[in-house]
């Protein structure tokens, strides 16, 4: 695989990990976005995941230009719901 390049899920062995109140932030909205999903009949969608990494280290609970920061404050993660179109 070539740096850089996309992966699927089978192949991201990375693990995610953020300050404990935004990780509780993001399971909400993401559950609030799957409840939705699901009332309009949506069987099917990915979640793409963007990883930036960051100069310095921040911990914090501020979101960076709409990024996630990751726990360690070395990364920054863009997370969104894409390929949703499917309906059942």
């Amino acid at each position: 695989r070539k740096p850089g390049a996309p992966m699927k899920d089978l192949d991201f062995d990375r693990v995610v990990t953020l300050v404990p109140a935004l990780h509780q932030r993001l399971l909400t909205i993401l559950e609030r976005d799957v409840k939705f999903l699901t009332e309009q009949g949506v069987m099917d969608y990915s979640l793409l995941l963007g990883i930036t990494q960051q100069r310095g280290t921040r911990r914090d609970t501020q979101l960076i230009d709409g990024g996630w920061p990751a726990a360690s404050g070395d990364e920054c993660y863009y997370l969104g719901i894409i390929d949703y179109l499917v309906k059942y």
